[in-house]
């Protein structure tokens, strides 16, 4: 490989590190791979602006006492907070940042005790330490904001109002990576080395690392895609000694509620509901939802019987439905992440022969051009 090509290719990595939080962050609204923190709350471990690197849920087995997580925030004042785990009890986890005097739970915004459903994943540590990434969150806020403002500055040259910002800025990104993808094909072909050297590279081979970025980036932005469509439904209330609320529930007592599950999206969707044991009853069951199509699955609240605050969840595994339910049910039986798998390796099979056919079009045109008109492109 030759210096340029590893030079582009050290670039093409950059690009994505950096482009893929705020694309797939933007989509899942939720912190993805790469994030940072913005408080001092967890010094001297984390500065404001440090980034860490998130180990997603769905590769965590298990959370325990000195993990370091991100997680989905009730009453704290940011949507989700990256703390360490600091104690364990039968409703969820207590939580506090290092730098802080009290916990999550004891101090003046009272966020209840977290549930492993809210939780986006937990820090890579090596050596009993948070691998931490200086000034990485000072240089995503400045790129995010640049996108913002030009996609801000591209709606109004449109004339149209930009209502959702961050799918704006998702767009935008999008279309950064695209020009960067063609720039950097047109400069390839405009600058060209000594025919020797071409000759060299043709015998070596194409070179494929721009379709494995591809496939790559393609891989990461549709499994996450994927596992983001699943919903933990909240069901919270109050177990009383009268009912005083629509979510009060007498102690002891059993009452039937609906959740609403619904596919918004243009594509059908397969959708597995499942419950917890013992508060919260509700049958396994799956539904086939086609686009604007909604369900309303009935479960049961058994109310404790000692007074309080209760939250539970309902979990619903949301899948494509490209493939025929059937094997799409076989396979979760197996393994919940193996529908996921087999549509990514669909998703590969059809980008590898249309990058193919695209290459060898350019190759085909690169042929047609007179070596005269080259040298003129070249000069």
């Amino acid at each position: 490989m030759s210096a340029r090509n590893l030079v582009l290719n050290i670039l093409y990595v950059l690009v994505l590190i950096i482009l893929f939080p705020v694309i797939i962050g933007g989509v899942l609204n939720t912190p993805v791979g790469l994030s940072y923190v913005e408080t001092e709350s967890m010094l001297p471990q984390l500065e404001p602006g440090d980034g860490f690197i998130l180990v997603p849920d769905q590769l965590v087995s298990d959370y325990g006492v000195g993990d370091v997580i991100t997680f989905n925030a009730q009453n704290l004042p940011y949507e989700y907070v990256t703390h360490r785990i600091v104690g364990e009890t039968a409703q969820g986890f207590v939580t506090q940042g290092d730098n802080n005097a009290f916990s999550d739970q004891m101090g003046s915004f009272s966020e209840p005790y977290v549930k492993e459903e809210q939780i986006a994943g937990k820090l890579l540590v090596i050596g009993g330490d948070v691998v931490s990434i200086p000034y990485f969150g000072k240089l995503i806020s400045l790129i995010g904001d640049s996108i913002r403002g030009l996609s801000n500055r591209f709606y109004s040259l449109l004339g149209i109002e930009n209502e959702n910002e961050m799918l704006g800025s998702i767009v935008m990104s999008l279309g950064i990576l695209t020009i960067i993808a063609l720039v950097s094909e047109l400069l390839s072909r405009t600058f060209r080395r000594p025919r020797s050297m071409e000759r060299k590279d043709a015998r070596a081979g194409p070179s494929y690392m721009p379709y494995l970025f591809f496939v790559l980036f393609l891989l990461l932005a549709s499994s996450v895609s994927i596992v983001s469509m699943g919903q933990d439904n909240l069901v919270d209330f109050v177990a009383t000694e009268g009912n005083t609320s629509s979510r009060a529930v007498h102690i002891g007592d059993s009452v039937e509620r609906y959740v609403e599950i619904g596919n918004n999206g243009i594509i059908p969707v397969y959708a597995y509901v499942s419950g917890q044991d013992g508060i919260i009853e509700v049958n396994e069951s799956s539904y086939t939802l086609k686009k604007g199509e909604s369900v309303r699955v009935p479960y049961i609240i058994n109310s404790p019987n000692d007074t309080g605050y209760y939250r539970e969840y309902i979990n619903v595994d949301i899948y494509i439905g490209i493939l025929p339910h059937s094997l799409t049910e076989s396979m979760r039986s197996m393994n919940e992440y193996l529908p996921i798998l087999f549509v990514d390796i669909l998703a590969v099979m059809v980008s590898f022969p249309v990058f193919f056919l695209i290459r060898k079009e350019l190759r085909t045109r690169d042929r047609s051009v007179p070596k005269r008109t080259r040298a003129k492109n070249v000069l």
